[in-house]
């Protein structure tokens, strides 16, 4: 099944001092620090670990080349550091971490008057997916994409709470909870989003 889902990101830069990357999504512009990308980056696990969380040398990431590779559903942001390395970054979730983390440029989502403050409970509506939908018995190439873009349709579509809501999970293994590896909000987030 091919995805029928758009590229969200329409092209991207670099800054002259390499220290910002500016990102054009179909829907605006925002630019991210380098070292914030560097650090959030959980390409080969965690950029900075407890070792070098609190280090007294100070070390600054630079990205060296940009680029976007793929489309729809797949499309990444690839990101290669002076040191050579290269991170992929799901344009998804770029986009919707975007608001947060990085400067708006020009969004117009973003410049219009500001909602009332909190949730209404009575009137937000968060969709739910069950864990048996996301990991099947037996998964097939169609019923991924599908689970995929239903999810993504909640989290960045128009109108939506930017949130799901999953239910039906499996009793925890609380020793592996506690890692950041084979967690299930690491499971889960690899099996909609892919892992690179």
């Amino acid at each position: 099944m091919t995805s029928s889902f758009p590229d969200l990101l329409v092209s991207c830069s670099k800054s002259k001092n390499k220290d910002q990357v500016t990102t054009k999504f179909s829907d605006g512009t925002f630019v991210f620090h380098s070292q914030w990308l560097h650090d959030a980056c959980r390409t080969d696990g965690p950029s900075r670990n407890i070792d070098t969380a609190f280090c007294q040398s100070i070390s600054t990431s630079y990205a060296a080349k940009i680029q976007i590779c793929g489309h729809g559903i797949d499309q990444t942001l690839n990101v290669t550091w002076d040191n050579g390395k290269t991170s992929r970054f799901p344009t998804i979730w770029l986009r919707v971490i975007a608001p947060v983390v990085a400067s708006s440029q020009d969004s117009p989502l973003l410049n219009q008057p500001p909602l009332q403050d909190g949730w209404l409970v009575d009137t937000l509506k968060i969709p739910e997916i069950s864990y048996r939908d996301i990991f099947p018995e037996d998964p097939s190439a169609e019923l991924r994409d599908d689970i995929r873009l239903r999810v993504i349709d909640a989290v960045v579509g128009p109108g939506d709470p930017g949130i799901i809501k999953v239910v039906d999970l499996p009793t925890p293994n609380i020793e592996q909870e506690r890692g950041t590896k084979s967690n299930l909000v690491t499971s889960i987030l690899k099996q909609l989003f892919g892992s690179t």
